[in-house]
């Protein structure tokens, strides 16, 4: 608006001088004055056009210094520190062992046995000696004869109407009845000698055979020959 102002004056103060001119020589005739208003109206649009974006261009300047001014400084902040659990650790406990009191005198420990009574069987034996010995090697069919010597470790004697040495079990290789009766009297510690005739089998192989002393009460001791048979 106001270069628009400013433009009809200057254009004003032009046509007063020409005014003036024509008027002092009386002769002179006032100047046409041809205004092309096309051109003029299009310096007006831009000088509007500049107006306005300097006038934009102002604002938004002062909207940014403001909004500059208004924003909040951004403040670094540490970042927070990890505090860490303390550990507990078990501490073992130590006893304290009690001193041992010298003082004292330690007493002989008295140990007492128990008594004890070995009563000697009524019927009983120990095998001294075997024959044939144990393994012995013997051919098909061969004939021996088994010997055992029998010590009386029992409490009663030996009758020949109260023990008998009899076959019991194993491979029957006698060659009599299986049944002898003792023919002395054997005292508590005397040895008797129990003799049986026999035969060997007639298939090669280990055979064993068990024989007995026995009473009206049953069996008290027994006694074995083992051969091999080549």
């Amino acid at each position: 608006m106001v270069s628009k102002l400013r433009t009809v004056l200057f254009l004003c103060g032009i046509f007063i001088c020409l005014f003036l001119a024509a008027c002092s020589t009386g002769k002179a005739e006032l100047p046409t004055l041809v205004i092309d208003m096309e051109a003029t109206q299009m310096e007006n649009v831009q000088r509007t056009q500049a107006a306005e974006t300097l006038s934009a261009a102002l604002t938004q300047s002062a909207m940014n210094a403001a909004l500059t001014a208004s924003a909040p400084t951004a403040t670094r902040t540490a970042p927070a520190t990890r505090t860490l659990t303390p550990t507990i650790t078990d501490t073992p406990f130590i006893g304290t062992a009690n001193p041992t009191d010298t003082t004292l005198t330690p007493q002989a420990s008295v140990i007492v046995l128990p008594s004890v009574t070995t009563a000697v069987p009524m019927w009983s034996c120990n095998i001294i000696k075997t024959s044939p010995i144990y393994k012995a090697e013997l051919k098909k069919g061969q004939s021996f004869e088994a010997h055992w010597q029998l010590l009386n470790s029992g409490f009663n004697t030996w009758y020949n109407n109260n023990v008998s040495a009899n076959y019991r079990n194993g491979i029957a290789m006698h060659t009599n009845d299986g049944e002898m009766s003792i023919t002395t009297a054997v005292e508590t510690g005397d040895i008797y000698e129990v003799v049986v005739p026999m035969k060997a089998p007639l298939e090669k192989g280990a055979y064993s055979t068990v024989w007995i002393l026995e009473n009206k009460d049953g069996a008290f001791c027994w006694f074995t020959v083992d051969i091999e048979v080549k």
